[in-house]
């Protein structure tokens, strides 16, 4: 019980959030298409990699849902923090979804 509401708040601060702002976010960057598809990955492995740590971290869940909910940190920083996958994949498309896809 506790951990399913733990998962969802998860899910509700973190996941959606993540998966919504990326996958606009990608719609409208020219990126080119290797960035795309690292960062589609990452949106992919995301959610079983944050519920894989969830259930082994329940203090981690509710600190890092706290923290998005209040602004004080961002999902992208939760996210690629948790899944090593998605670092490399965000730093990657930062400088296109910034408008300075010269920095790439």
């Amino acid at each position: 019980m506790i951990n399913e509401f733990i998962m969802y708040l998860v899910a509700i601060f973190i996941i959606e959030p993540f998966d919504a702002t990326m996958t606009d976010a990608l719609r409208e960057t020219q990126a080119p298409a290797a960035v795309v598809e690292q960062v589609s990955g990452c949106i992919a492995t995301a959610p079983v990699v944050l519920a894989e740590k969830v259930q082994g971290d329940w203090g981690w869940a509710i600190g890092a849902a706290v923290k998005v909910a209040l602004g004080l940190d961002s999902v992208e920083t939760v996210v690629s923090g948790a899944v090593p996958e998605c670092g490399a994949a965000l730093a990657a498309v930062k400088p296109y979804l910034s408008g300075n896809p010269g920095e790439a």
